[in-house]
């Protein structure tokens, strides 16, 4: 920070305070120019967790066989699946909340390290223990719970 500035604002406040200048006129000779400069930062910031670039295809996930990527997260980069997290085990079961597609089972785990379901559709969660086994009387079996 510029000291040389800091007296020059300072001086300006101490004239507004004691009705010399108008105030508005001085909030609008700081804002205008930092809003510019604010602006600019924003466009030409990147997040670092939004930036991706493709792996080179000698390194494909060994469980699957997909692509890999460079990801950034807090500590730095590393390689991913580009197929994580993708559900991948398709159930008998429908989604409750869209209806549209079967559930699947999702390879990452509960905090108790229980697998659970989800809809690759609206990416809806569901645990098993609420689901019920479907019937052969019709219906999915999706709407009651499991005694």
């Amino acid at each position: 920070m510029e000291v040389g500035y800091t007296r020059w604002r300072e001086s300006q406040l101490d004239e507004v305070g004691d009705g010399k200048a108008d105030w508005v006129d001085f909030l609008k000779e700081f804002y205008d120019p930092f809003s510019k400069s604010l602006d600019s930062a924003h466009e030409a910031m990147k997040h670092a967790k939004a930036e991706r670039q493709m792996a080179p295809d000698e390194y494909r996930c060994p469980d699957c066989n997909k692509p890999t990527e460079y990801r950034f997260g807090r500590n730095g980069k590393f390689l991913s699946c580009t197929g994580f997290n993708v559900p991948t085990i398709p159930t008998e079961y429908t989604c409750p909340e869209c209806g549209d597609h079967p559930l699947a089972v999702n390879r990452r785990k509960t905090p108790k390290g229980r697998p659970f379901l989800v809809c690759p559709g609206c990416l809806h969660k569901q645990s098993w223990r609420k689901l019920s086994p479907p019937t052969e009387r019709g219906g999915d079996g999706d709407r009651g719970q499991h005694r």
